[in-house]
């Protein structure tokens, strides 16, 4: 499984285009000219074919828009998936039957359907006289983790953003990347979930500016002039607190030098650790020199905080290094 992939995004500058076939030839172009930074993934933004219809699709309903899968756009995605050999995360209005969900679609190298997200919090048009979510788009009901050919990742929709359960979810199910295919730019918000949950999350939106965001809260990319932008970015990661790692740390280095890259945020009290070195992956590298997660270093805790509301722990105790993990 590779550790360092390359990924692609893109903002639409301007949001819709007037109609779906306009939509998509708009995106498809855009999506060529991405696939030349030759992504192992590129995402495009959310129900793209229909941005800038909302109106219509509240009035008339999203089922009328809707498509089938496989159908025209997402076949239209599959072709630049084969063709560069690369995945595509196909965000549509998605028919099933007489329901109509907002839908991403992960697209596979060879164009096939690799996995389904369905949004879970459509918007709520509750202040006009009929209440509808979206146009009659149905939430989806979870957060899967997929497990493609480099690693796992998830997908969350534009309002999910406000919602932590979803992303919580993703991080419990070990995702490494976050891909959020949104209408709006989403700004500070993506970097505290990046940061709250260390993972790295990718954007790709109708309007603002999309963006690549490590799993320190930090923009590493953000489209401007140009409406798409790429980064390559490693999946061999650990976020660790400063708690018992100091000396670990200075080992680590004293080794490998400039075979590993320390990354630190002082203020938060945070480090990232990732290894440059092709033959030693940073997994060999934490058997000689553990370092303890800041997920697990939490959930250490909170096992301490259980032990003795129950008795089983003198809360005057305070363990010692040896006893860390």
């Amino acid at each position: 499984m590779p550790r360092k992939i390359r990924v692609a995004t893109m903002a639409m500058k301007g949001g819709g285009r007037g109609s779906a076939d306009a939509n998509r030839v708009a995106v498809m172009e855009t999506l060529d000219q991405m696939c030349a930074e030759r992504p192992d993934i590129a995402c495009l933004p959310e129900a793209f074919a229909t941005a800038g219809m909302y109106g219509p699709l509240v009035k008339e309903g999203a089922l009328k828009y809707a498509e089938p899968v496989p159908g025209p756009t997402t076949d239209e995605a599959a072709v630049r998936a084969r063709r560069h050999r690369t995945y595509v995360i196909c965000p549509i209005l998605r028919r099933e039957g007489e329901i109509a969900f907002n839908s991403a679609v992960i697209l596979d190298r060879s164009g096939q359907v690799a996995g389904i997200y369905d949004k879970m919090h459509p918007v709520t048009t509750a202040w006009r006289r009929t209440a509808r979510l979206d146009g009659g788009v149905v939430p989806g009901s979870s957060a899967p983790v997929f497990e493609l050919d480099f690693g796992k990742v998830g997908i969350q929709i534009c309002f999910d953003a406000g919602f932590p359960e979803g992303w919580q979810a993703l991080a419990d199910g070990g995702a490494k990347l976050v891909f959020w295919c949104s209408a709006y730019d989403g700004g500070f918000h993506l970097r505290a979930m990046a940061f709250a949950r260390q993972y790295y999350i990718v954007s790709a939106v109708h309007e603002g500016r999309a963006a690549i965001i490590d799993p320190l809260g930090i923009v590493l990319e953000r489209t401007g002039w140009l409406p798409w932008t790429a980064r390559t970015i490693d999946l061999d990661y650990r976020v660790c607190h400063f708690d018992w790692h100091e000396k670990r740390v200075r080992e680590l280095k004293r080794k490998y030098g400039p075979g590993v890259t320390i990354r630190v945020l002082d203020d938060e009290g945070l480090f990232l650790v990732e290894s440059n070195l092709d033959e030693v992956p940073l997994s060999k590298m934490l058997e000689e020199f553990p370092l303890e997660s800041y997920r697990d270093y939490h959930r250490r805790h909170l096992k301490v905080y259980d032990d003795i509301r129950s008795g089983r722990r003198d809360p005057m105790h305070i363990p010692k290094e040896r006893e860390v993990p």
